[in-house]
């Protein structure tokens, strides 16, 4: 639309192979109330090398032709697909609006929330902007915010700034990137994207980031969008079959995050450094070295990553894991998902990867304690029994 006042809010909606009802539902929630202020939205959608143009059709009707043209819509193709990465950064470069959004062809905003957002933005100077999400498995279901969401929901009304550490530090439980307001100009100078070469996890790093250049935060008090968790279609631009190169990709994103803290001076002793690191950490064993990944980590060469990034974690955690965040991890007590893969590992693949929880252990939680803890609940496991064992004393 030439001529048009430069919108208040760019809004990002990457497409591989989208559903077109899909589609519709997501943009139809973009679209205000008031036909005045469409003017204020501008929507970029990036057509990741699908394997046809993607159907506007629906879309187009559930809006209504008129308000339909009145939109500032723009479709941008990549040639080939290159991944959820590329795509976001691709409409970061053409959004001109004053703050980014970020959002999935499957999810949308909840009836209302884009005029509530507008109107939020429209004085706002905060680098970034937290918008609340609810999880849902139904298109058509709403849901209550979960006890995480309600927890940085508790900062709205007040200005957070990386000084204040332990407010700072909650907006780090965030679930993704998706869930921030980014302030254009911000990206623009801190020169931040997403790593193109992660094709998985590629949300934790670039949101690090973010925070850590950051001077100032807002949090909205009300959810703001829906977050789609079913069954996602075999389309959908983040659905790829787990292979070894996810393992170098995961490992590679835990250094990352570890080596961003360790740069940066201004948080390197605060909790929010403390809690980005262990939920590196927590994925990272979680995806990685838990369940059943662990068959796939038997590749020799792989495995050796694995028990290489764990001992890397080990050494330079080993400070921090005196003060990982409660949530994580209870004093005396080993989190069930590590006594777990533990298990998985001494049954399945017990060379490498028993090794590289063992390394983690050892050097970030005490060895000799752990693993008598170790053996009960491995014990626990093998003998079916559903009594679990009680922790070590600490005198034992």
């Amino acid at each position: 639309m030439s001529g048009a006042k430069p919108a208040t809010l760019s809004i990002i909606v990457p497409l591989f192979n989208a559903e077109p009802h899909e589609i519709g539902q997501a943009l139809a929630s973009l679209v205000p109330d008031h036909a005045a202020r469409h003017g204020e939205v501008e929507i970029v959608l990036v057509d990741d090398g699908s394997s046809m143009p993607p159907d506007l059709s629906i879309a187009k009707h559930q809006v209504g032709a008129d308000r339909w043209d009145s939109l500032q819509i723009r479709l941008l193709t990549h040639p080939q697909n290159r991944g959820l990465a590329a795509a976001r950064n691709t409409g970061m470069a053409a959004a001109t609006g004053r703050y980014v959004v970020l959002l999935d062809a499957d999810d949308w905003l909840l009836p209302g929330q884009i005029d509530h957002l507008l109107d939020r933005l429209k004085d706002e100077t905060a680098d970034l902007v937290y918008l609340p999400s609810i999880l849902t498995a139904s298109k058509a279901a709403s849901a209550p915010l979960d006890r995480q969401e309600q927890a940085i929901c508790a900062l709205a009304g007040e200005s957070i700034t990386p000084s204040d550490a332990s407010r700072f530090a909650v907006m780090a439980l965030t679930k993704s990137s998706w869930s921030m307001a980014y302030r254009r100009r911000f990206l623009q100078q801190s020169g931040l994207g997403f790593d193109p070469v992660l094709r998985r996890w590629e949300d934790r790093p670039f949101y690090l980031k973010s925070q850590l250049a950051a001077e100032t935060a807002a949090v909205l008090p009300d959810p703001v969008r829906a977050y789609y968790v079913g069954s996602k279609p075999g389309g959908s631009i983040t659905r790829r079959a787990f292979d070894r190169n996810d393992v170098w990709m995961m490992c590679r994103h835990v250094r990352q995050v570890h080596e961003d803290l360790d740069r940066d001076a201004r948080v390197r002793q605060t909790d929010f450094a403390v809690t980005h690191f262990w939920l590196s950490v927590w994925r990272f064993c979680t995806i990685v070295l838990g369940g059943t990944t662990l068959l796939l980590l038997r590749d020799r060469r792989a495995g050796k990553l694995a028990f290489g990034t764990a001992t890397w974690l080990a050494v330079h955690g080993g400070e921090l894991a005196s003060r990982q965040p409660h949530h994580l991890s209870q004093p005396g007590k080993l989190p069930f998902w590590l006594l777990r893969s533990i298990y998985l590992a001494m049954r399945h693949s017990a060379s490498w990867m028993g090794a590289s929880v063992l390394v983690l252990m050892g050097f970030g939680f005490g060895a000799r304690k752990r693993i008598r803890d170790m053996a009960r609940w491995i014990s626990f496991y093998t003998s079916g029994s559903r009594k679990p064992p009680a922790p070590v004393s600490k005198g034992s």
